[in-house]
């Protein structure tokens, strides 16, 4: 004889129950919280990231054109935001860079005033490692 489920030996047993709907909740929970996630921590990262680009290639565009650069550094091969020199300064509107041209190597300490919407760089000194400061932009 077959062996049947509850008083009735010949009724199967009944379905099991389907965990399907606690699953999509789960699913659409964890979805939300790893984009409000992105939204209140990475946001605001890939925006400040891309601010520092937007930062390195103005710099960078004075740079290539400035001849007292060249003359001490040679053509410029990169420029980046240093933030703990930055910070050591304190300053608003004071950013340093550090730079590496193809004679050597430094940093350009740079004022940067706000107006109108755009950002002019105000003044810049090349320090070399020796210690000499040379002045590339003044306005």
């Amino acid at each position: 004889m077959a062996q049947g489920f509850g008083d009735y030996p010949s009724q199967p047993p009944p379905p099991k129950k389907s965990n399907k709907t606690l699953f999509i909740i789960l699913g659409i929970v964890g979805v939300v919280a790893v984009l409000a996630g992105v939204c209140c921590c990475g946001g605001p990262g890939i925006l400040f990231y891309f601010g520092m680009g937007v930062l390195d290639e103005a710099m960078a565009t004075e740079l290539r054109g400035n001849a007292t650069f060249r003359q001490h550094l040679g053509e410029l091969e990169s420029c980046k935001v240093n933030l703990i020199k930055t910070g050591e300064i304190g300053e608003d509107g004071v950013i340093v860079f550090d730079v590496v041209g193809s004679q050597g190597s430094g940093t350009v300490t740079a004022r940067i005033q706000e107006g109108g919407g755009t950002q002019v760089i105000q003044q810049a000194t090349l320090n070399l490692p020796s210690g000499e400061e040379i002045e590339l932009i003044t306005n």
